[in-house]
């Protein structure tokens, strides 16, 4: 089966800033966005550098690009630059320490000025989206995120991946999973938040898949005991207060969790899931996070993600700094759907 995200679904026009214009990878998927046309990549930089980084013969070797041609010079100096305005920066560190005590020379180091200069425009309006990461680490984007665009009511920052299919992935299953990001050991309390924002994000991206959630542990129902057994049963307890009409179990294994005839030997005949789980809530980031990648690196699934929800603006996305040009595209494109949903 081929699954594809909802692009019909975007607003065509939709602004995309990438602000990382120092990173081949991301000129690349700027291109291809340009060429396809549903959303308008923007940058922050310098078109000079902007060319120059392009046409590393280096950086092209490294990423595979191949020779220069002309076509893709044209697009990409068609391709909107806004320069580098440090002041955002300035205004922000300063409120930074006012708010917070503490030396300029130590805090300008937590705020990439890309980044801040993103942020204020996401937030004035000059752009739609935002996606950044190949060169920033996941921390500064959050901390950057927090300071500049603050959390929604209610809500906890987590990390999701849709977990999609190649032609050479051990199965032909989506997954939505989470968190694998941000948090390092969430309290049951957050994992049911996580879970419930993971259930938003699948029925987002596969209107046509019924989601099914399973709380992820070493222990399938009472087969083992624990800390961890016992945090995902409470999880499970308030998730379903939660979304009370959404399929879930607890606590499961993994390979009960994705296979209907070893879930239904494990538990005894005795489900709660009309068929294998596609969204997986993880206990911890280790787990998350081990999965995802195994997943990537050894399955042979494509990663999109990791998609940062909890704040009050949706498009603001993260990278992996071990993204590629493809995943760039795509997240534009899952910034741009979920624009579309609000």
């Amino acid at each position: 089966m081929n699954y594809s995200l909802p692009l019909t679904t975007i607003n065509r026009g939709t602004r995309i800033l990438l602000p990382e214009s120092r990173d081949i990878r991301v000129l690349a998927a700027a291109i291809a966005l340009k060429t396809i046309g549903i959303v308008e990549p923007v940058f922050i930089g310098d078109s000079h550098i902007i060319l120059d980084t392009f046409s590393d013969w280096e950086k092209r070797k490294k990423y595979s690009l191949g020779d220069v041609n002309e076509t893709d010079i044209q697009i990409l100096q068609s391709i909107q630059v806004t320069p580098l305005n440090m002041e955002f920066r300035e205004q922000l560190v300063w409120e930074y320490i006012e708010r917070k005590w503490g030396q300029r020379e130590d805090i300008i180091w937590l705020f990439p000025a890309d980044l801040v200069q993103a942020a204020n425009m996401l937030k004035d309006g000059t752009t739609d989206g935002v996606v950044v990461g190949s060169i920033a680490d996941t921390k500064d984007v959050i901390r950057v995120w927090y300071n500049s665009l603050w959390l929604a009511s209610g809500h906890r920052i987590s990390g999701e991946f849709l977990m999609m299919p190649s032609e050479r992935s051990f199965r032909d299953e989506i997954y939505t999973i989470g968190d694998s990001a941000v948090n390092p050991d969430p309290s049951a309390e957050q994992i049911a938040d996580i879970a419930s924002s993971l259930v938003e994000t699948h029925t987002t991206f596969f209107p046509d898949s019924i989601p099914r959630v399973a709380f992820l542990s070493y222990s399938t129902y009472d087969s083992g005991v624990g800390v961890s057994v016992d945090k995902m049963k409470d999880a499970h307890r308030i998730f379903q207060s939660l979304c009370p009409d959404v399929e879930s179990d607890w606590p499961l294994q993994l390979d009960a969790a994705i296979d209907l005839a070893i879930y239904m030997q494990k538990t005894k005949w005795q489900w709660r899931l009309t068929g294998p789980a596609n969204i997986l809530v993880f206990p911890t980031l280790d787990a998350g996070n081990l999965f995802y990648k195994s997943m990537e690196r050894i399955g042979w699934y494509h990663a999109i993600g990791p998609i940062l929800t909890g704040f009050q603006y949706p498009g603001w996305s993260d990278l992996s700094r071990g993204t590629s040009i493809q995943t760039i595209v795509d997240m534009a494109y899952v910034t741009a759907i979920r624009l579309s949903k609000q």
